[in-house]
């Protein structure tokens, strides 16, 4: 990758950030439950200009698009921040005295 393709994809990323705020992820989920009502009531028409077909398309895309996301979440570690209210496990030897336990609850 060179740096101009670097530059570009640094650029859109604060477009996207720009762009988008922390409420906007629930709002595609509410879109996409409104396209379900809409095609289950079938009414799709009165929504969108797109045909059934074309709808189908976007969430399949959608779909790929989320599922690589989540893949790639899952395959990093958690930001420090996030696992900080994780707890901690610290095994002992079994044989450890009381007093070395307490000090390590502290």
């Amino acid at each position: 990758m060179n740096s101009h393709t670097t530059s570009e994809k640094t650029s859109t990323l604060h477009r996207i950030a720009e762009l988008y705020t922390h409420d906007c992820l629930p709002d595609i989920v509410e879109l996409v439950d409104q396209v379900h009502t809409a095609v289950s009531c079938d009414v799709l028409p009165l929504i969108t200009t797109l045909s059934a077909e074309d709808v189908a398309d976007l969430l399949e895309e959608l779909i790929y698009v989320a599922q690589e996301t989540l893949n790639e979440l899952r395959q990093r570690p958690a930001p420090k921040a996030q696992r900080r209210g994780e707890p901690i496990l610290h095994l002992l030897p079994r044989d450890a005295p009381s007093d070395q336990i307490e000090s390590d609850a502290s």
